[in-house]
């Protein structure tokens, strides 16, 4: 199988090279991505596509990051977005959009809201809400609090990020969010940020398989790089 999309992919380069030059681009692209991604990161760049490459067809498809790696290599998706570590992956090449700097936010009248430093023991006496393994920021904290424990620190997991604020604000428990996802939340006031920070850092990046770029996926590269840096 990857060997006959390889061929694919080629045949789809060859086409392209022999086009015309300046030919618009167009076609479909299968895009993986993460929920937070899309609702907080790339409805600028949606538009921007649709506006600009009309002929361009994006069809958004949600999930974890190792899924989306997996679904890049064997020719599912065209590419994918995701936040992760930016570390090199097998196969792949990527583009670094921006950082995602990570808050730790629990509701207003959290018992650790005034605290003058929160220490991971602490953390490890609350309830945790997150996401499904294989989420980056989910599996980092999810390894911070486990420690050198054998088994998994239990994390509650709820489902997507905005079922996540919303328990995280009623009182059920605190989790660990890309800052983007709460920005709103804390503004308000619905959420607040603890005095706590993660080491490492993660970063959104769009990720495609090594040798599989054609005009429609050169245009959504540029275009994300664009979209991203303009929306902050």
């Amino acid at each position: 199988m990857p060997y006959a999309v390889g061929i694919l992919d080629l045949h789809a380069d060859a086409r392209a090279a022999v086009a015309e030059v300046g030919a618009v681009p167009e076609g479909s692209l299968v895009v993986g991505t993460m929920e937070s991604v899309t609702s907080y990161r790339l409805m600028p760049l949606i538009e921007h596509m649709h506006l600009r490459f009309p002929r361009v067809r994006l069809a958004m498809r949600p999930g974890v990051c190792e899924r989306t790696y997996e679904a890049i290599r064997d020719g599912s998706y065209d590419c994918g977005f995701v936040i992760d570590d930016a570390s090199e992956r097998s196969g792949l090449e990527s583009v670094t959009l921006c950082a995602e700097p990570l808050s730790l936010v629990a509701e207003p009248g959290h018992r650790l809201v005034e605290a003058g430093e929160v220490t991971v023991a602490e953390l490890r006496k609350e309830r945790v809400l997150g996401t499904e393994p294989g989420c980056a920021y989910r599996d980092l904290f999810e390894s911070v609090l486990t420690g050198q424990d054998v088994e998994p620190f239990p994390i509650l997991e709820v489902g997507p990020t905005d079922t996540i604020k919303r328990g995280v604000a009623e009182g059920l428990g605190i989790s660990l969010l890309p800052t983007v996802v709460v920005r709103e939340e804390l503004r308000s006031g619905r959420l607040v940020k603890l005095p706590w920070s993660v080491e490492g850092r993660l970063h959104t990046r769009l990720l495609w398989r090594r040798g599989g770029e054609r005009p429609a996926l050169r245009a959504l590269i540029e275009t994300a790089a664009r979209s991203v840096a303009e929306g902050g």
